[in-house]
């Protein structure tokens, strides 16, 4: 149900009441002026003689205090007017205050009720027709992207069989089950291979980010050996390492790390990480990798000394199709999906991703996950 509030009351009404109230103030400085004026012309008459004897005497102290008891009344009655009109002032700014802060966290079924035509009126008019445009513009947003994330569901699904079937045909062909082949033939069919594995993993990605947005990208825990599962990975990258001339360094935990992780998953984050350190790192550079417990929970850390992240596009790194300008300018692979779906992997489990970096020097992307024994 939408939010009400109902600004009212003319602005410049309420400045001229409280202008108004408080010119009394010097209306009764002046009365009060006038009024001894008047004794001092009844004393200049009649001389002190005026007011020598009691009753004189005591009916001048009764018109002082009528005076001053006057005058407080008035200050009470002003200060409370002017309390009254700004309160009717404030009131509804304060009111448009809140619905402002309400649209900046995503709620636009706040609305204005209008019964005024002043400045404020307008404003909460605007207001309105703003909130309006913006819940408009968030419903077409959504359903675009939901038609997008179909899309690439669809796409992806259409893909992925051809796609395997190429790579085991490639494979038997390379592997000379179908007959003898070619050097030349068997490099040629390698880098088709190649091409293949990456339109593979491409898609699977797209996969994965459609059933992120569906709500669809569930956990299958059980209990494993987190420090068994990154020595797989680390091991996995053994080639990758070796063309790329790039040193690695794994630094394990003391102890064993058993607790309940989806291990696909967990295995695709450090894949990614591991990847995008690999991948971006120079020849002669180093790769880190290492694993704590802590308090609570497991700490992994992968560090490298590659290209870093430019600092104006930090805030950007874990967005779909994030590339930053840098690697980009590399002309190095990448779909800009692996750190998007490594966040909501890491959130999933309830733990925590974040990285550190200097343009030029590296990066160092930790994430936590909770120990649940």
């Amino acid at each position: 149900m939408s939010n009400l509030f109902r600004p009212q009351g003319v602005i410049f009404r309420k400045i001229l009441v409280i202008l108004i109230f408080l010119s009394l103030i010097p209306v009764a400085f002046s009365a009060f002026l006038t009024i001894s004026t008047y004794q001092g012309f009844l004393v200049s008459l009649g001389g002190e003689s005026v007011f020598a004897n009691p009753e004189a005497a005591q009916l001048k102290q009764n018109i002082l205090m009528q005076i001053f008891l006057i005058l407080f009344l008035l200050v009470i009655l002003i200060v409370f007017a002017s309390s009254l009109v700004a309160y009717g002032i404030t009131r509804p700014l304060s009111s448009l205050v809140k619905g402002v802060k309400q649209v900046s966290v995503g709620n636009y079924n706040i609305r204005f009720r209008i019964k005024s035509k002043d400045e404020l009126g307008e404003l909460a008019m605007a207001f309105n027709e703003m909130v309006l445009r913006l819940k408009e513009q968030r419903e077409r947003e959504e359903f675009v992207g939901k038609m997008k994330t179909e899309f690439i569901s669809i796409a992806a699904h259409q893909l992925r069989t051809p796609l395997s079937s190429v790579k085991w045909i490639l494979k038997m062909t390379l592997n000379g089950d179908v007959g003898k082949i070619s050097t030349k033939q068997h490099d040629f069919l390698s880098k088709g291979y190649t091409a293949n594995e990456r339109m593979i993993h491409l898609v699977n990605d797209l996969l994965n980010v459609s059933r992120v947005e569906e709500g669809k990208f569930g956990l299958k825990v059980s209990m494993y050996d987190l420090d068994k599962v990154i020595r797989g990975v680390v091991d996995s990258f053994e080639q990758q390492l070796s063309v790329r001339n790039v040193k690695l360094e794994y630094v394990p935990s003391p102890t064993p790390l058993f607790f309940k992780f989806d291990r696909e998953r967990i295995d695709m984050v450090l894949s990614n990480l591991m990847d995008n350190a690999i991948r971006y790192t120079p020849v002669g550079g180093k790769v880190t990798v290492s694993v704590e417990e802590r308090e609570g929970f497991l700490g992994v850390t992968i560090k490298d000394t590659g290209a870093g992240v430019p600092e104006d596009q930090k805030d950007r790194v874990f967005s779909k199709f994030f590339r930053g300008n840098n690697v980009v300018r590399m002309q190095t692979e990448g779909t800009g999906l692996g750190l998007y779906l490594c966040k909501n992997i890491v959130e999933k489990h309830g733990g925590r991703i974040w990285f550190e970096s200097t343009e030029g020097k590296g990066s160092s992307f930790y994430f936590t996950l909770p120990k649940n024994k």
